[in-house]
């Protein structure tokens, strides 16, 4: 079983303390937390939203087990690293997402038939742990850090031929780039 402890501290390893950089969409941030993200845990806890800056890492845990581990079920996937990897990328880029793209690659490495549909669900969880029982998760790990590096590429180069149109992510490639650098190491 994957340990959100330890996954826990490499993400806020990844993430940092608060930022607000004007071409990252998610707007201010505390430990990978947005304001956004922030304000709807609040109002789902029934307690008042202040600024993201104040949040401390306790509270940053507390979202992280309930919006994303949980809500990922990775508590149920019987390889840490392959959690870890999973929940580094619903953090940094949605857990639809990282999702998603667990589905594709499974379906890839295994010739699952999955639903690619962003949704970590019973049966995406059983497939996930088949994989496992089939030696074929290291596989899947190294498929989806080469996608994570696909994924940060696509969006950087996108962003350069629309900077007139929307977000400028090449200032945050190379941080990505150590990220997903940061994944493959587990591997090596």
């Amino acid at each position: 079983m994957a340990n959100f402890e330890k996954c826990l501290k490499h993400v806020f390893e990844m993430e940092g303390g608060y930022s607000n950089h004007k071409d990252d969409t998610g707007g201010a941030t505390n430990f990978g937390i947005t304001q956004e993200v922030f304000n709807r845990w609040c109002k789902k806890h029934g307690s008042d939203s202040y600024h993201v800056n104040k949040i401390n890492k306790g509270i940053a845990a507390d979202i992280y087990k309930e919006e994303y581990w949980d809500k990922m079920r990775l508590d149920e996937l019987q390889d840490e690293k392959m959690a870890l990897m999973l929940f580094d990328q619903g953090v940094n880029c949605g857990i639809y997402r990282s999702t998603k793209r667990a589905q594709n690659i499974a379906n890839y490495v295994a010739g699952y038939k999955l639903a690619t549909d962003g949704k970590m669900g019973a049966i995406s969880m059983a497939h996930l742990n088949d994989l496992i029982k089939k030696n074929k998760s290291r596989r899947f790990m190294f498929e989806f850090v080469k996608q994570t590096h696909l994924f940060y590429a696509k969006i950087t180069r996108n962003s350069k031929k629309n900077k007139f149109f929307g977000p400028d992510y090449r200032s945050f490639i190379v941080g990505w780039t150590k990220r997903a650098n940061r994944l493959l190491e587990l591997l090596i």
